[in-house]
Parts: structure tokens; C-alpha cells; sequence
């Protein structure tokens, strides 16, 4: 029998309600999810263990202030915002279609997302996705000891003046080759009709393999007021 996937919209949500709610999902409940985010208000997201200062141009963020949120996942800093479309996938891994590492769990989401793009020259390099030599996506991983947590933040679009508040950062994958962020990052509406066209894929894709079952935020309130480990935050740069 194929395992439950609890699907999960969250449309418009603030990447920071959503993450904490992600975290609540891994930590407390029982069930496999699937959530998606797409419209959110623009905001800064650090890896768990990121400093600000390391990652984050601090004269942009004086000059336009937006929210900066550290996740409780390791992995990069990303800007957010109306251009992001936002997949996360939440497994017991007794029920998991993957090895419990970071590299399985990557390799497993890069063939589903591979499938969505099919006919676009979508691959996975070294710890991102890419479209041709550009990353288009960026992921980051949780494992506990049940249960283990992935997702991504994918490029629709984005715009210049974003990226402004993204430092070079100290380490960087072999493939970016000094380029800046602009010249790295490429737009996957260049290669799909809509964001609710990649949606609509990756649900028919994810179907095949697992069973639906549509749930609502309002059901699993219960499940986030429950005691749990809630280490995702904003940070206050002041």
C-alpha cells in the first residue's frame, strides 16, 4: 500500500509563521506532509548556525528594512518574497522513499523536481538545483531520530535589487566560479508556464507514488500548541 502524503497549502503565509509551523510538523506530529507556500511578504532566511554579519549587506537592510528570520535548519541564506515558490517535504522514516542522510534526501527530491522540469536542463550540482549552469533552487535538510525534514526555496523570479542584501558569501560550491549573485541565479519562469504549473506537476507527480490526503491549518492546531523544541526566530539586528 502506498504511504499517506498529507498535503499542505499554505498560500501567501510569511515564511516565518511557516517555518515555525514546519518545525512544530517535524517535531510533534506523526504524519508525512507535504507543504507548499507560494506570495509571501520578502524576508531574509539564515541557516541555523549563520551569522548575519558573515551573510547579510547590513547598509541594505538599514536602508530597507525587512525581516530576517534564522531557521531552525542548517544550509544558506536566501532572500524571499513574492517571486518564491516554497516546497517542503516532512517524513517518518519508517515511511521515507529515501535514506535518512542529506545527500538521499536530495537526490530523491532532485528526481521529482527533474520530472516537473521535464525537457528544461534541470539537474542536481553538488548541494543545489540547477537549470543549465545556474541554480535555481536552494534546499536544506532536518534529521531527528524518527523523522527527518526537507525543503526549498524556488526561484519563480527575482529581482536585482534583492539580492542587494546578500553578501558574497565566505564558502561557496565549485560551480559558481565568482559569480555574482545575479550572474548565479536564473528565474524558472523562463521555463514554466506558471507557478501554479509547477504546483499542478509536482502534485500528479507525487500522486503516483503516494496517497493524497488534503488537509487544512485550522485541523492541526492542536499539534502546534502542543510543547515542543521552537528554536526558528527573527532576529533583531538592532
Amino acid at each position: 500500500m502506498k504511504p499517506v502524503l498529507h498535503f499542505l497549502p499554505m498560500p501567501s503565509y510569511p515564511v516565518l509563521q511557516q517555518l515555525q509551523w514546519e518545525e512544530a510538523l517535524l517535531r510533534v506530529s506523526d504524519k508525512n506532509f507535504c507543504i507548499i507556500n507560494h506570495k509571501a511578504t520578502p524576508a531574509v532566511v539564515l541557516g541555523v548556525a549563520s551569522k548575519p554579519v558573515d551573510f547579510l549587506c547590513m547598509e541594505t537592510l538599514r536602508q530597507r528594512p525587512i525581516p530576517v528570520i534564522q531557521r531552525f535548519s542548517g544550509g544558506g541564506t536566501v532572500v524571499v518574497g513574492q517571486g518564491t515558490l516554497f516546497v517542503t517535504f516532512i517524513f517518518n522514516k519508517t515511511e521515507a522513499p529515501f535514506k535518512d542522510t542529506p545527500r538521499d534526501m536530495l537526490q530523491w527530491t532532485g528526481k521529482i523536481y527533474s520530472q516537473v522540469f521535464s525537457g528544461a536542463p534541470f539537474s542536481v550540482c553538488e548541494n543545489d538545483y540547477v537549470l543549465g549552469n545556474k541554480k535555481c533552487a536552494g534546499n536544506a535538510q532536518y534529521i531527528t531520530r524518527h523523522r527527518m525534514l526537507h525543503h526549498t526555496s524556488l526561484l519563480w523570479d527575482f529581482s536585482e535589487s534583492q539580492m542587494a542584501y546578500l553578501r558574497y558569501p565566505p564558502k561557496t560550491p565549485k560551480y559558481r566560479r565568482g559569480r555574482s549573485h545575479t550572474d548565479f541565479l536564473c528565474c524558472i519562469k523562463d521555463y514554466l508556464p506558471s507557478p501554479q504549473s509547477f504546483f499542478d506537476s509536482l502534485c500528479a507527480i507525487l500522486a503516483e507514488e503516494f496517497l493524497f490526503s488534503f488537509v487544512e491549518l485550522d485541523s492541526l492546531a492542536e499539534l502546534k500548541s502542543q510543547p515542543h523544541r521552537a528554536s526558528t526566530k527573527r532576529v533583531n539586528l538592532v
